[in-house]
């Protein structure tokens, strides 16, 4: 009895292995239609040429339309992109050895001359991406585009690849990808530009349509250089959106810095700008920018959308006012060779209600206002900036000497106001102002309307 059983479960577990590959492979194939479906815009059209789903996988060719602006005033570009998909339906996956997961596929752009014809380009392969689909829905990536050039009647370009590694679970998308070197040389003008190390990262829910997801985002370039004129290293671009709790509104944060910044004229080293805008209505942003693109589809004209963006942007007003918003310069530093400065300001409208705002009356705006900011530099750097300031467009054309007397005679000036302070070889200044009440290091200061 006992061999009866073991026999008749041995021969059930074995149909069920045989007959999952069969069961995923329907499964697969209506995932993936509801994902093309999902990604279908106005300027990417997604379609399956050919899908023949075998027992164990399925080999498929996919087409990719994709219309790219590039001028208001010029025929938009079309590239029509085929990949020829190879899935393997799980439970188990023999890609790249033995794994357990739902299916596994691997994609290879195959129109390359066509591509290398519209584009320049060089190369045997453009784009590549193996990934599988683990027992628990996560799905796991890596991309490669080989060593390129591109070339055409204005522009060479060539880079050494691109190398990526995600994993989607769920919306939520984990994504760190990375160029190691580029260069790029206008025909016309022999400057070349480069970089290295240009590194993308997400860690974030995927967009959906125009709403706000948490997330944060970074660009970050080792090295940057053209030519003579400019040089650059330790480049980083930073963007994050925190959700609150009624997920009604969001804290955004953008985050720019370098290490170096160089010219045949300036060196700054140590640069950060930090902006924030704390409490950004989700509303507002729905609206708004479902407005925006709106108006783009309707008439595929940028210029035109940001003429009427204002108007767009007060009709929506109420929304982003509603929830109450702040926003704020958390931090703007750089140093020059003469020393350092670093500030900070924050801005928020108080006391207001919604239905009688009046952003164009100087009345409420002194009414409802509400200021703080902060800033100081090393003494020498302060006296440069004033000598700049004094001068104003004349920075050119007046001595040197000149320009620092001015400047020196302006620092005086604020000094015994009480506008700015010395203090341990560096001057500071803090100015607020509150319900109509304006402060420059506490002292109060009169406001000429």
């Amino acid at each position: 009895m006992k061999k009866v059983v073991t026999a008749t479960a041995s021969a059930v577990i074995l149909a069920g292995v045989f007959a999952a590959p069969g069961i995923v492979g329907t499964y697969t194939k209506n995932r993936l239609d509801s994902l093309i479906d999902s990604l279908q815009t106005p300027e990417i059209q997604l379609s399956w040429e050919s899908y023949k789903k075998g027992w164990f996988g399925a080999e498929a060719v996919l087409n990719t339309r994709m219309t790219i602006e590039v001028a208001a005033d010029a025929e938009p570009v079309v590239l029509n992109v085929q990949s020829k998909v190879s899935i393997t339906h799980g439970p188990v996956i023999l890609n790249d050895g033995i794994q357990l997961g739902w299916a596994g596929w691997n994609s290879e752009i195959i129109n390359t001359e066509e591509l290398g014809a519209s584009l320049g380009l060089s190369g045997q392969s453009v784009y590549r991406m193996d990934g599988h689909v683990n027992l628990l829905g996560t799905i796991k990536f890596s991309e490669s585009i080989p060593a390129l050039a591109f070339s055409n009647h204005e522009f060479k370009v060539e880079f050494n690849g691109y190398q990526s590694q995600g994993s989607l679970d769920g919306n939520h998308l984990d994504y760190r990808g990375r160029v190691e070197s580029l260069t790029a040389e206008h025909i016309d003008i022999p400057v070349p530009a480069s970089l290295t190390g240009l590194t993308v990262s997400v860690n974030g829910a995927l967009p959906e349509g125009n709403e706000l997801l948490p997330g944060d985002y970074s660009m970050t370039v080792d090295d940057l250089k053209i030519g003579d004129l400019f040089v650059a290293d330790g480049l980083e671009i930073f963007a994050s959106t925190e959700l609150n709790e009624q997920a009604s509104a969001a804290d955004l944060t953008i985050r720019y810095s370098a290490n170096r910044l160089q010219t045949p004229q300036t060196l700054l080293t140590d640069t950060e700008l930090e902006l924030s805008i704390n409490n950004y209505s989700i509303a507002f942003n729905r609206a708004y920018t479902k407005a925006l693109e709106e108006l783009f589809y309707k008439h595929g004209d940028m210029a035109l959308v940001g003429l009427e963006a204002p108007a767009i942007f007060e009709q929506h007003l109420d929304k982003l006012l509603a929830s109450k918003p702040e926003i704020e310069v958390t931090k703007a530093t750089f140093t020059l060779p003469e020393g350092t400065f670093s500030s900070r300001v924050n801005l928020k409208l108080a006391n207001y209600d919604v239905s009688d705002v009046q952003l164009n009356s100087p009345v409420f705006l002194l009414e409802n206002l509400n200021i703080d900011a902060y800033a100081e530099a090393d003494k020498m750097l302060a006296e440069k900036m004033a000598a700049q300031v004094a001068t104003g467009q004349m920075v050119d054309t007046v001595p040197e000497a000149i320009a620092q007397n001015m400047g020196d005679l302006m620092i005086e000036m604020l000094t015994a106001e009480k506008m700015i302070i010395l203090q341990n070889d560096k001057y500071t200044a803090n100015l607020s102002m509150t319900n109509g009440v304006t402060t420059a290091n506490g002292q109060p200061l009169p406001l000429d309307l």
